[in-house]
């Protein structure tokens, strides 16, 4: 398959995921976002190694984990933890 093929394939299953995740109010999986607020600081972070560069969220990351945009240009300042 080209590059150009598997792009167009990718765009459709992220389109996909988020036309399920918006009509059912769950990820393609059938997971329910329920976030936790953030309620009182300090707040702290931990460094984590991931080994996907991908997810189900439908977020498209290049080997430096920076998310891209659709025409596959890193977004400045903006990585995948």
């Amino acid at each position: 398959m080209k590059p150009a093929e598997l792009a167009n394939m990718r765009r459709f299953v992220d389109a996909v995921a988020l036309c399920w995740s918006v009509v059912t109010g769950n990820d393609i999986v059938g997971r329910k976002h329920l976030p936790a607020r953030l309620q009182k600081s300090p707040f702290r972070a931990v460094p984590h190694q991931s080994l996907l560069m991908t997810s189900t969220a439908g977020i498209v990351v290049n080997e430096k984990r920076q998310v891209l945009r659709r025409d596959d240009g890193p977004v400045p300042n903006l990585y995948a933890g």
